[in-house]
């Protein structure tokens, strides 16, 4: 498979959703700032993960599902044309980018990360600001509550920009927050009570990611799109679907077998928290018992690199990555089939066949 190369297309949504934040963000830093400095330095930090870099798939898969219906419906429909069109879109694309912001901020908490998209994750830097500082109290407590507090404002802001919505697009976007928490949640008690089984990692995989990484988004621009064209609605749902578990796979891959220079993270982290992950739940499957021992060390907090090494070796050694590369393209199949279906666009069409093949083969 060749090198994967973010899609164009994507890039040019980020650029419209880059400059949305990038404007609403400011303003929210000046409007603070007037009122106290202090309270305007969680804007500030909020602002500095947002613009940290990321993919902006969600926000891709959002704004070309609304072009590929919008198109569908009035073939003469150019964008730039229709500024509040355009102007609602691009919002509801940045309020999944800023969700997307909350959920990582928060996650590096409950993970306790030291790097995303290689700079120092929030509660961290709060960590050592408090030492530098020497102020009074606990600096990992002052470093966790900082963070909490600044991905709650990215929850807030998100919604703020989600409040112009359409009550159907609204509705969307209440089910995709519920289940974005509830599959956190149930990641992580799956991983202290070591639910590695497969359909504990096909539910947190379904409900923590897939859902609100590429599902959801095209639900919310279809409904954006006020296109009532029958039968689309269930063609988006049939794409999406495969796409989204294709998502999840890749990343549980690169969680330990990626390059932590490239991911901005460091790696293993995976294997310490003992994530469920169907990579994993394949390889508990079908090791041996010598290669089982190697394997219950995951979940340890204490592995050091050549453990992370031999259970990667066990992994791979078990045909776990086989099966996750056979099952990854497997799904882009199947949801390639559903795309050459669906009465989108041909450009849209285009622009999501490059994405899928992206979240695909993607190594960050």
């Amino acid at each position: 498979m060749n090198k994967p190369v973010q899609p164009q297309q994507s890039r040019l949504v980020a650029d419209l959703v880059d400059n949305r934040l990038l404007d609403f963000l400011e303003g929210e830093n000046k409007k603070w700032v007037e009122v106290d400095n202090r309270m305007a330095e969680a804007v500030s930090y909020l602002q500095s993960v947002v613009e940290s870099g990321g993919k902006r798939l969600r926000a891709s898969f959002c704004y070309w599902s609304w072009y590929g219906a919008k198109v569908t419906e009035d073939p003469t429909y150019e964008p730039q044309d229709h500024p509040e069109d355009l102007s609602g879109i691009v919002d509801v694309c940045a309020a999944l980018e800023l969700l997307h912001t909350f959920a990582l901020i928060h996650d590096d908490v409950m993970d306790d990360s030291n790097m995303r998209r290689g700079q120092t994750t929030v509660h961290r830097g709060q960590i050592q600001r408090f030492t530098e500082k020497a102020w009074t109290g606990e600096s990992r407590r002052f470093g966790e509550s900082i963070a909490v507090l600044v991905g709650n404002l990215g929850h807030v802001y998100s919604d703020i920009l989600m409040a112009n919505a359409p009550l159907e697009a609204r509705t969307i976007w209440n089910d995709l927050r519920v289940e974005l928490n509830l599959g956190q949640y149930l990641d992580i008690r799956s991983a202290a009570a070591s639910d590695l089984d497969f359909e504990t990692a096909k539910q947190v995989a379904w409900y923590k990611s897939a859902l609100y990484t590429i599902y959801h988004p095209m639900q919310l621009g279809f409904v954006m799109s006020s296109n009532t064209t029958p039968g689309i609605s269930r063609s988006v749902a049939r794409f999406s679907e495969p796409l989204g578990r294709a998502f999840q796979l890749r990343d549980d891959y690169l969680g330990i077998f990626g390059d932590a220079e490239r991911l901005g993270k460091p790696i293993g982290d995976d294997l310490r928290d003992a994530k469920p992950t169907e990579l994993m739940a394949y390889a508990l499957q079908h090791a041996d018992q010598d290669q089982r021992l190697i394997l219950s060390k995951v979940g340890s907090a204490d592995l050091v690199e050549s453990d992370i090494a031999a259970i990667s070796e066990v992994i791979r050694a078990t045909g776990a990555v086989g099966y996750v590369e056979q099952e990854i393209e497997s799904l882009i199949v199947s949801a390639e089939r559903v795309l050459d279906e669906m009465p989108y666009a041909t450009v849209a069409k285009q622009a999501l066949s490059s994405l899928a093949r992206y979240v695909a083969s993607r190594n960050v």
